[in-house]
């Protein structure tokens, strides 16, 4: 962790080094990766920015809905604070030296690192609001959202094709729906798609999100079902609607979402295909 990255040394004679942290210099070649961990956790804290926290073990598939709360520059043991997770209105019971992943949006990309848990304890939000909250140790890097694997192909020169989204209840396994809408399809791809919807029940869909989602692939009139979660959001308040990406998930039937995804890649291979051929197609 980031406290393995520091040596600590006497502020006289610290040539070489071009990080200091409280009286610790952090050793090249990590050291900019160390500051700029720093740097984004610092400001997720300021911000209280909402975070999706994973509990790493081989059985479980558990996230968490939380958010930052503290950044201490002069906290001796290098950790922060977030808000203790919750599931059905209780608190998720972490425990010290679990390790746990995190992700977040910072500056519109998306942002994650693994971690441990340093302690449990309350943070005072307000003289009037206590919280339980999590100390988690400070990474040694924060790393940045990484260029889409799949390639995605626009629909919206197409006629509109519906998505029917059932929203999710924030449980472990994301099966209870706590509600409905629909949106109109924008782009596809074998990791997600893009859809929009007029504002209204857009609001109850925030980064995070899981939802069900049934739609068909242009070209294709069967129904394709798959779970995904809220990966993006951009509000268009003059228009009055907001558009949202979703990332695909692997949590229910394997067989269905295997299905679902080769049908999905099948189509993107076509539209490829076509494009090729107009981009290598001679004059004449």
């Amino acid at each position: 962790m980031f406290r393995t990255r520091l040596a600590l040394l006497e502020h006289s004679g610290c040539s070489g080094y071009n990080l200091v942290y409280r009286g610790y210099a952090v050793v090249s070649p990590e050291n900019e990766k160390a500051a700029e961990a720093v740097s984004v956790l610092s400001f997720a804290c300021s911000q209280n920015l909402s975070l999706t926290l994973r509990v790493l073990s081989e059985r479980s598939v558990s996230e968490y809905m939380s958010k930052f709360l503290e950044f201490d520059r002069d906290a001796q043991d290098h950790t922060f604070v977030i808000e203790a997770p919750t599931l059905k209105g209780s608190i998720v019971p972490l425990r010290p030296g679990q390790k746990v992943r995190v992700s977040f949006v910072h500056n519109g990309q998306n942002r994650s690192f693994e971690s441990e848990v340093a302690g449990r304890g309350k943070f005072r939000l307000n003289p009037a609001v206590i919280v339980p909250s999590l100390r988690l140790d400070i990474p040694d890097s924060v790393s940045s959202g990484e260029k889409r694997s799949f390639y995605r192909v626009s629909v919206t020169n197409q006629a509109p094709r519906e998505v029917k989204l059932a929203i999710l209840a924030g449980d472990e396994r994301g099966k209870r729906i706590r509600a409905r809408a629909k949106g109109s399809l924008t782009d596809i791809g074998g990791g997600g798609l893009g859809f929009r919807m007029p504002e209204g029940k857009s609001l109850l869909l925030g980064l995070g999100t899981r939802v069900r989602m049934s739609f068909q692939i242009p070209s294709d009139d069967e129904v394709v079902t798959l779970l995904g979660r809220i990966c993006f959001s951009l509000r268009l308040p003059k228009a009055r609607e907001a558009f949202f990406g979703v990332q695909f998930i692997e949590v229910d039937s394997e067989i269905e979402y295997k299905k679902g995804i080769d049908r999905i890649l099948r189509y993107i291979a076509e539209q490829q295909r076509r494009t090729v051929k107009r981009q290598v197609r001679p004059n004449r």
